[in-house]
Order: C-alpha cells, then sequence, then structure tokens
C-alpha cells in the first residue's frame, strides 16, 4: 500500500453514474487507513445547448441539484457506517475547474476519480494537468467490477500522478 500519511482530506469527484458507489468504495479503505475525511462532490455542468433552463435560480436546477444531494447523502451514511467522515458538496460550474477548485479550497490533499472522457471533454485529464494535490485516477474494469460492500479485495485499474511528478503518472505496483 501507497505511503499516504499525509492525506487527511479526499476529494471523490462523483459524476452520480453507475460506478458512483465502486469509486467510493475504493476511496473508503484509503480514507479509513489515513483518518482522512472524504469530500463527495458533484458537479453540476452547465450544457451548451442549455437555453436558461439550468440557470441555478430555476426548478428545474434546484431539482438536480437536491437530487444530487440526497443521492450524495446516502453515499456520506455508507461511509460513516464504515468508520469514515464524510462531507457533501454540490457545485456549478466546469467539472475539472470546479472540482481543482474545490480540492484547493477545501485544501484537499489527495483527489481521487474516476478517469473517464467523453467526446467533448476529458476532465481527469485537465485535473491531472492542473491539481495543486496528487490525483489517484480510476477505471471501472470487469476485474474490478462493484460488489458491495468490499471493493477493495479486487485490484482496480488505478494510477497515481505524485505532485512532484506531474508530468509521468506510474501504475500502483
Amino acid at each position: 500500500m501507497l505511503l499516504l500519511s499525509f492525506v487527511k482530506t479526499i476529494l471523490i469527484p462523483l459524476d452520480l453514474s453507475s460506478d458512483t458507489l465502486a469509486l467510493v468504495n475504493y476511496a473508503v479503505p484509503i480514507a479509513a487507513q489515513t483518518n482522512a475525511t472524504l469530500l463527495l462532490l458533484h458537479v453540476i455542468r452547465k450544457q451548451p445547448y442549455d437555453n436558461g433552463t439550468f440557470d441555478p435560480k430555476t426548478e428545474v436546477h434546484q431539482r438536480v441539484k437536491q437530487e444530487a444531494e440526497i443521492i450524495l447523502d446516502q453515499l456520506s451514511r455508507q461511509t460513516f457506517g464504515r468508520g469514515v467522515r464524510s462531507k457533501v458538496l454540490v457545485q456549478d460550474g466546469n467539472p475539472a475547474q470546479t472540482i481543482v477548485q474545490c480540492a484547493r479550497n477545501q485544501h484537499a490533499d489527495l483527489i481521487v476519480m474516476r478517469r473517464a472522457c467523453d467526446h467533448e471533454n476529458c476532465a481527469s485529464e485537465e485535473v491531472l494537468r492542473t491539481a495543486s494535490c496528487p490525483v489517484l485516477t480510476w477505471m471501472e474494469t470487469p476485474q474490478n467490477a462493484p460488489s458491495f460492500p468490499d471493493v477493495p479485495s479486487r485490484k482496480p485499474a488505478a494510477r497515481f500522478l505524485r505532485f512532484d511528478e506531474k508530468l509521468s503518472a506510474a501504475p500502483i505496483a
């Protein structure tokens, strides 16, 4: 296991996709081992084609935010049940920029995030390039499909980018 004694706050950006639970389950043992607090973050991204429907003042936006908070609260209760403290954050903005800013503002020591790109952007790549703290990226594979409550027994496809080596990421052994 990596020596992560410096980790006291772990930011986990969550897109609320089908592998959200697996990602949280992957981060919980790290937080438990270091006695860190998890920051469960969901970013509500403004769509390029939005005509104002997702403006923060609209009822639609408020409902999306409320539903995200409910899901994150449930995840937070699950982490607490496993002995790990967590805090829920739902913010608006560009995902990568919001993740990096949140990590800075919340004094995160580590970001654990899903490595995924859609055809429009790649938040994980931008976070890897711009975050001021180490970033652990995780990718769902058939070998590490979720098995609640313990994903740690499976080997995730994860990469760890050390802070002092921002240009070269190495696989975890």
